[in-house]
């Protein structure tokens, strides 16, 4: 027959191990919660963005030979934490993408529609990217400075667009006071 002092050490060694499964599986759903939470709420932002883009290009094309600016107002953080987004060139065209700053492996996603037809003016939009350019967009005013990423917190963030007889140009960039 054990000992009674040897009964509670078991039993004591039994419930810590049973708080610490209990733990752990406290702390992966709430890790799990949170991420979920982060993912929507990024789809929030890139939806955002997307929109006023589409919006911004469709002025734009409305009024050839002038540059339109729309600031742009994120969030600082979503849930405690920066974000960024850019614009993508995927197979199905160009995304905003919405990203943790700490985790880049958290994102979401939205499709720029102006792409996906032909306008009534028949006006090309060129998405202005960096590094570098590679679609050849005119380049922006002289009152923007294009960025690869709009991070939260900035204060003068803008999506741009210039239009002018060849099509309009759309980007992200912070303006330059």
């Amino acid at each position: 027959m054990p000992s009674v002092p040897l009964t509670y050490v078991i039993g004591t060694i039994g419930m810590l191990a049973i708080l610490g499964i209990v733990t752990l599986i406290s702390t992966e759903t709430g890790l799990s919660i949170g991420s979920q939470s982060a993912v929507s709420n990024l789809q929030d932002a890139a939806q955002y963005t997307a929109t006023e883009l589409n919006t911004i290009a469709t002025t734009a094309m409305a009024s050839p030979g002038e540059t339109v600016m729309f600031h742009v107002s994120m969030p600082k953080s979503i849930n405690s934490n920066g974000y960024g987004v850019n614009l993508t060139k995927t197979s199905s065209g160009w995304e905003v993408v919405a990203f943790l700053i700490s985790t880049p492996s958290v994102k979401a996603t939205a499709l720029l529609n102006f792409q996906a037809a032909a306008t009534s003016s028949n006006l090309g939009v060129c998405v202005y990217s960096l590094p570098g350019n590679p679609a050849g967009c005119t380049t922006p005013p002289s009152t923007v400075n294009p960025v690869q990423t709009l991070y939260s917190g900035a204060l003068n963030e803008v999506v741009w667009a210039s239009g002018n007889s060849s099509g309009v140009t759309v980007g992200i960039g912070e303006l330059i006071n």
